[in-house]
């Protein structure tokens, strides 16, 4: 079942996948794979938001495990096969491995940070940390680097066991949970510190879709057609029409083009 993934869709995805989510082939001789996710009772809520979000399913689970006489509960998100996932396979898996690459992360916004969070963060030590355990350091980097370029906020690398993780700087606390709120539902929030006060409106631009295209032909003239502009803030991207290129898409964050240095496209 093929259908075109929504731009917001993309960006949760970006985000999950970076987590606890996986694109897998169901079964030998599959040509295209499936999204599928598994989280714990505490998380029902935000596995039917995937679900639902993703045009996928949800389904409970119960396990009874012998060794402890308990019975387990999660919840199973899955979707159909579809052929939009197979670049993002592509970008993602390198040898049937994670791997946070550069073309990836194309199109990670705040959006996909902010369900990352859901799916991979934690409070501790007054401050918060992404879990990327499983990532290598170049993963790592690269995740940091781009969060640096694009949100302006700092990580660093932080050892725990064998692993890395990813720890939030301490004075870039507040513009960090400022910058995903707005996208977590309330249920998940219970993962953002309690001592800090946040306003989730705080770091919206007042710029309308209008006043985005006057100022991106002030820098750039009429090199793009902008009649699929539409801005929603600074980091979602927006998709600009390259004129000299049979019209073909291009897709950037508004805070990447309005940098007057960047006019490589």
């Amino acid at each position: 079942m093929n259908t075109t993934l929504t731009q917001e869709q993309k960006e949760i995805l970006c985000g999950t996948l970076l987590g606890d989510s996986s694109l897998i082939y169901p079964s030998k001789g599959t040509k295209t794979p499936i999204y599928s996710c598994d989280h714990g009772p505490q998380q029902k809520e935000y596995s039917e938001l995937l679900a639902n979000k993703l045009n996928g399913r949800c389904v409970v689970r119960h396990r009874y495990d012998k060794r402890t006489q308990k019975t387990y509960t999660s919840y199973t998100v899955t979707t159909h096969s579809n052929t939009e996932y197979l670049k993002l396979y592509e970008n993602l898996y390198v040898n049937g491995k994670k791997c946070i690459t550069k073309d990836f992360l194309k199109n990670f916004t705040e959006i996909s940070l902010a369900y990352l969070y859901m799916d991979d963060g934690y409070t501790a030590n007054n401050t918060m940390y992404i879990c990327t355990d499983s990532y290598d350091d170049t993963s790592c980097e690269n995740l940091i680097g781009y969060c640096q370029e694009i949100f302006n906020i700092k990580f660093t690398k932080s050892k725990h066991k064998n692993n890395i993780r990813l720890r939030l700087c301490f004075d870039d606390r507040e513009k960090f949970i400022n910058l995903i709120s707005p996208y977590m539902m309330d249920e998940m929030k219970y993962k953002l510190p309690k001592n800090i006060e946040y306003h989730p409106h705080q770091n919206n631009f007042k710029i309308t879709t209008s006043s985005f295209i006057k100022r991106m032909k002030e820098m750039y003239g009429d090199i793009f057609d902008y009649s699929k502009v539409e801005y929603k803030n600074n980091y979602t991207p927006v998709c600009l029409l390259r004129k000299w290129d049979n019209n073909s898409e291009l897709w950037r964050t508004p805070q990447v083009l309005l940098r007057k240095k960047n006019k490589k496209f």
